[in-house]
């Protein structure tokens, strides 16, 4: 007692400093304050390295963005959100398989895949824990997972809507030019070259079945593995033999679609050149240059590169704020929106933790995006496609420009044959 007595000062010195020491480090750790700010995790899984690395850079760059967007904005139920991301390089199963379970293991409270596996195969590990995940490529994969029992899949959607019009529009646009006499063509011959990814097959297969009913004769067909191609010639000899009035590449790797249009302009012919995605990003323009020209591309969500397209033009001039370029390629909105498309289904309700109730209302989703309207379908969980929902684009690259052709509402040029039309 007499101790306490004689030195009360000192103890209350002491208390003073043990409480500005642990507000300090409070400080230091907000996670020790009473007003903690909750964190909820985003995991991302995309090929930020190997062919398609151009696709996963932008796809981060679209989680960046809306991620800035929504915490600038005050964060969501006192809940600010922050992106991991992990690394699907050449989306090899394993690679896959990987990213996927550091990111469940990271405690992430939603998905996002961007140019994920082929074959979508974690689908059905992701729905045993009922995370939301949102998918946003190869929706033909996801509706054969889906669609038998939709029910099993409270959580999962996919932003990207059915892409049967990739196989079947550009031919009838195509007719509609022969009609009104912009193409003659010599003979009713096409060509097609895919790679062996489901993506390109399905669309190239759809596209073969569409031109033959069409009175269209297949002259060649030819599938070329999933890697770096930096030789087209010996296909081109063959090409060059047929003549074929229609090619299509749906090899969506950049540095090899741009390889072939190079390589076509050695000794061109007159056929219309259609390249399957690889146009999208700026890399191709970059690579090609003045071969770009002529070239016919098409795509179903990203940017509706049109002065008409008030969405477009608002999240590009963000893009170019933030990033000090033009975005390019696809990814970058549909990540972009998958991100706000959770965030509307967290707003909604409340806590990040309510799995099945964010998948509900992820589901009710009807709202107008970058890409267009997204509502989802009920039997398969894709957005729906057509000129109402998520529009085909027909584009047509012109000295660097693309020149939006179809859809009507937002076409901002007419079709010109191709400079090596003769």
């Amino acid at each position: 007692m007499v101790f306490l007595k004689k030195n009360k000062y000192f103890i209350k010195r002491i208390f003073i400093l043990l409480i500005f020491s642990f507000l300090f480090w409070a400080l230091q750790f907000p996670c020790l304050a009473a007003g903690a700010e909750k964190v909820v995790r985003i995991g991302l899984f995309a090929p930020v390295t190997g062919l398609t690395a151009a696709d996963g850079i932008e796809s981060k760059r679209g989680a960046d963005l809306a991620i800035k967007e929504i915490n600038n904005s005050g964060g969501i139920n006192g809940y600010k959100l922050e992106v991991l991301v992990a690394d699907t390089k050449d989306r090899t199963p394993d690679q896959v398989l990987s990213a996927v379970y550091n990111l469940v293991n990271s405690n992430v409270d939603c998905l996002i895949s961007s140019s994920g596996g082929g074959s979508h195969f974690e689908i059905r590990d992701i729905a045993e824990k009922n995370i939301p995940y949102l998918l946003t490529d190869i929706p033909s994969e996801v509706e054969k997972i889906i669609k038998p029992s939709p029910e099993k899949f409270p959580t999962i959607y996919c932003l990207a809507p059915n892409f049967n019009a990739y196989g079947t529009d550009p031919p009838r646009v195509m007719e509609k030019w022969i009609t009104e006499g912009k193409f003659n063509p010599a003979e009713r011959k096409f060509a097609i070259i895919t790679n062996d990814s489901a993506y390109s097959l399905d669309i190239s297969e759809r596209m073969k079945k569409v031109l033959e009913k069409m009175e269209w004769t297949c002259v060649m067909y030819e599938t070329v593995p999933t890697t770096d191609i930096y030789d087209w010639r010996p296909l081109l000899a063959k090409l060059r033999v047929y003549k074929p009035s229609f090619i299509l590449n749906a090899d969506y790797v950049v540095g090899n679609a741009a390889n072939f249009v190079k390589q076509f302009n050695e000794d061109p012919f007159n056929s219309l050149i259609f390249i399957q995605y690889a146009p999208v990003l700026q890399e191709f323009i970059d690579l090609t240059k003045e071969y770009s020209t002529g070239i016919l591309y098409s795509l179903i969500g990203g940017p509706i590169y049109s002065p008409k397209a008030e969405k477009t033009i608002e999240f590009t001039k963000k893009y170019e704020e933030e990033y000090g370029e033009k975005p390019t390629g696809a990814y970058n909105v549909y990540v972009y929106e998958a991100v706000h498309v959770y965030a509307d289904a967290l707003r909604k309700v409340g806590n990040p933790k309510e799995y099945l109730e964010i998948g509900k209302a992820i589901g009710e989703t009807d709202k107008d995006t970058v890409m267009g309207r997204i509502k989802f379908d009920k039997e398969t969980h894709l957005a729906l496609q057509g000129d109402e929902y998520i529009p085909l684009q027909l584009y047509q690259i012109w000295e660097g420009e693309r020149n939006l052709l179809f859809i009507e509402k937002f076409a901002t040029s007419d079709f010109q044959l191709p400079p090596w039309f003769k």
